[in-house]
């Protein structure tokens, strides 16, 4: 690992931004949303013009900013897998990942339906990335 080439690329940031922030938002749908639905109708039986204003202001302010995030991480990781693998692979580091198909499932990610496959794909390819370049 240390006296193989330093891979020339910085594509790997986007694969585990994507990552992380796609296993973050999967935990906070199983923990969060169910909080805040809670929280929503006990606010509505007391009031229900302040719970629908609560959840406008929610809606604007805090799920509309993820939901766009989350959809550049998810278009450009497929992109950046890609690239990355490319890069390691012409670095000869003792791996060459197949860039097409990290390419492919990272695409196959876009149409899963909610399969969670991209963190899936993104730790695997972190990982054996950080075995052989050391970087992760």
């Amino acid at each position: 690992m240390s006296d193989s080439p330093p891979v020339d690329s910085r594509w790997w940031y986007v694969v585990a931004a994507a990552t992380v922030y796609e296993a973050v938002v999967l935990a906070a749908l199983f923990v969060v949303v169910p909080l805040l639905l809670l929280g929503a109708v006990g606010v509505g039986l007391a009031d229900p013009v302040a719970a629908l204003g609560l959840s406008a202001v929610a809606l604007f302010v805090l799920v509309v900013p993820l939901l766009l995030l989350g959809m550049l991480l998810a278009l450009l990781f497929p992109v950046a897998i890609y690239l990355d693998a490319e890069a390691v692979a012409d670095a000869d580091c003792g791996w060459a990942p197949d860039s097409f198909l990290y390419g492919l499932l990272g695409a196959a990610g876009l149409v899963a339906g909610g399969a969670p496959i991209q963190p899936i794909v993104g730790l695997y390819y972190l990982y054996r990335r950080h075995q052989h370049a050391g970087v992760p």
